[in-house]
């Protein structure tokens, strides 16, 4: 499997994960272990994420969940979408470092070297 050959190669991996309703982010890391749910440990782990982008709590402004999911995708990538209630700084990429870090499988949406 591919997992399994990533392991024995003592390669980076990378893994996209997910919120329940969208993608997370992405993780680069030395692949540990793992087993047959995806769960995973990783090593050296570079983690870069979107924050969840959260409504407004503003009685007059309606905003479905596709349109924030869009607006979430829009300004990570170009930084220029805004609407009201929400600041474009909130919704940029962030990236941290871990040292170790489990990875449940049910989070996994793709794996890749």
């Amino acid at each position: 499997s591919l997992l399994y050959s990533i392991h024995t190669r003592r390669q980076r991996v990378r893994v996209m994960i997910r919120y329940v309703d969208c993608v997370r982010g992405t993780l680069t890391g030395y692949l540990l272990a793992f087993d047959k749910h995806m769960n995973m440990i990783l090593r050296d782990v570079d983690e870069v994420y979107s924050p969840r982008v959260t409504k407004a709590i503003d009685s007059r402004t309606t905003i479905s969940n596709v349109q924030v999911e869009v607006l979430r995708r829009t300004c990570c990538s170009d930084g220029k979408g805004e609407i009201t209630g929400f600041s474009s700084a909130n919704l940029r990429s962030k990236q941290r470092h871990c040292k170790q870090l489990l990875v449940r499988g049910d989070n996994v949406v793709m794996v890749w070297s």
